[in-house]
Protein backbone atom coordinates (compact mmCIF):
# COMPACT_ATOMS: atom_id res chain seq x y z
CA UNK A 1 0.00 0.00 0.00
CA UNK A 2 1.66 3.16 -0.96
CA UNK A 3 0.92 6.37 0.98
CA UNK A 4 0.05 9.60 -0.11
CA UNK A 5 3.71 11.33 1.57
CA UNK A 6 5.38 8.13 -0.35
CA UNK A 7 3.30 8.65 -3.62
CA UNK A 8 4.25 12.59 -3.14
CA UNK A 9 7.51 12.22 -2.93
CA UNK A 10 8.02 10.00 -5.95
CA UNK A 11 6.46 12.86 -8.04
CA UNK A 12 8.53 15.29 -6.56
CA UNK A 13 11.76 13.04 -7.28
CA UNK A 14 10.52 12.42 -10.44
CA UNK A 15 9.46 15.62 -11.54
CA UNK A 16 13.25 16.59 -10.30
CA UNK A 17 14.04 14.80 -12.47
CA UNK A 18 12.32 15.46 -15.88
CA UNK A 19 13.39 19.21 -15.06
CA UNK A 20 16.79 18.91 -14.88
CA UNK A 21 16.71 16.41 -17.93
CA UNK A 22 14.86 19.18 -19.58
CA UNK A 23 17.34 22.07 -18.77
CA UNK A 24 20.40 19.71 -19.05
CA UNK A 25 18.51 19.50 -23.14
CA UNK A 26 17.71 22.77 -23.34
CA UNK A 27 21.65 23.81 -22.52
CA UNK A 28 22.54 21.79 -25.39
CA UNK A 29 20.20 23.05 -27.75
CA UNK A 30 17.93 20.12 -28.14
CA UNK A 31 13.94 19.91 -27.06
CA UNK A 32 13.35 18.03 -23.99
CA UNK A 33 11.82 14.65 -24.73
CA UNK A 34 8.34 14.03 -23.58
CA UNK A 35 7.74 12.28 -20.06
CA UNK A 36 7.17 8.20 -20.53
CA UNK A 37 3.37 7.85 -19.85
CA UNK A 38 3.70 4.52 -18.25
CA UNK A 39 5.66 5.61 -15.39
CA UNK A 40 3.30 8.60 -14.88
CA UNK A 41 0.09 6.30 -14.75
CA UNK A 42 1.78 3.93 -12.22
CA UNK A 43 1.67 6.58 -9.92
Amino acid sequence: MITSTTKRVVLLAFAAAVALNASACIGKGKAPPPAPAPVISKY
